[in-house]
This record gives C-alpha cells, sequence and structure tokens, in this order.
C-alpha cells in the first residue's frame, strides 16, 4: 500500500500525468527518486489517501493510457482511507465522480459505485 496526499502529489507534479504516475512507478519499483518524488515523500501533508495493490496497478496498468491511469489515481485519491480499514471497502460512491469514467479500461462502474481493476485482487 502507498497512501498519498492528492494535492501534495499534483503541486510537485504540476499535475503533469506522466509525473503523477512516474511517482508511483518510482516508489513501487524501487528507482531512483527524481527531484519531485523526493519532494512529495518529504512533505509534512497528511497522506489519507491511497493505492492499496500499487505493484500491480504500475506493472500491469500499462494497457490504459496515461489519461485513464492519472484519472485512476485521482479517483482512488477520493476514496475514504477509515472506510477501507474499518470497513475493507476498496470502492468509490459514483456521487463523489467529478470526471467522466465511460470509457476508463482500468474503472468499472456497478449500482453507483466505482471499482478499480487492480484494488479489487
Amino acid at each position: 500500500m502507498i497512501k498519498f496526499n492528492w494535492a501534495v502529489l499534483n503541486r510537485y507534479t504540476k499535475s503533469d500525468h506522466e509525473k503523477v504516475f512516474g511517482f508511483f512507478e518510482q516508489i513501487t519499483n524501487n528507482r531512483r527518486l527524481s527531484q519531485y518524488a523526493t519532494n512529495i515523500l518529504n512533505s509534512k501533508s497528511k497522506r489519507d489517501a491511497f493505492l492499496l495493490n500499487n505493484r500491480e496497478f504500475v506493472n500491469n496498468s500499462l494497457n490504459g493510457s496515461l489519461y485513464e491511469r492519472y484519472n485512476y489515481i485521482y479517483l482512488a485519491s477520493k476514496r475514504n482511507l477509515a472506510d477501507y480499514v474499518y470497513k475493507g471497502i476498496l470502492w468509490l460512491p459514483i456521487e463523489l465522480c467529478d470526471i467522466v469514467i465511460e470509457n476508463n479500461r482500468l474503472l468499472e462502474t456497478i449500482d453507483d459505485k466505482i471499482y478499480f481493476k487492480y484494488e479489487e485482487k
């Protein structure tokens, strides 16, 4: 599991989709950290967002576009960590979604819930 702060992640990457995904790739695969990744990790901000199966996401999500991967991370950041810790909930209620996700190959919508392809395994 990687915990992160979406606002900090976007600030240091300037919302660059490649850098956002690159941050997770660097952490997951123990790569040399870029300056922006180091800044993100050194931030004292609360890390209340999470990716549970970051290794599977990073290593298997390349079939999704960079835009799809960015939106996957963005929507994952909207989930409540306490919901996962205490209730095991990994999905996101559809009412918290503020972007179009119809054609995102990494997300699935069922019964007003958004499921993350690499989180449910």
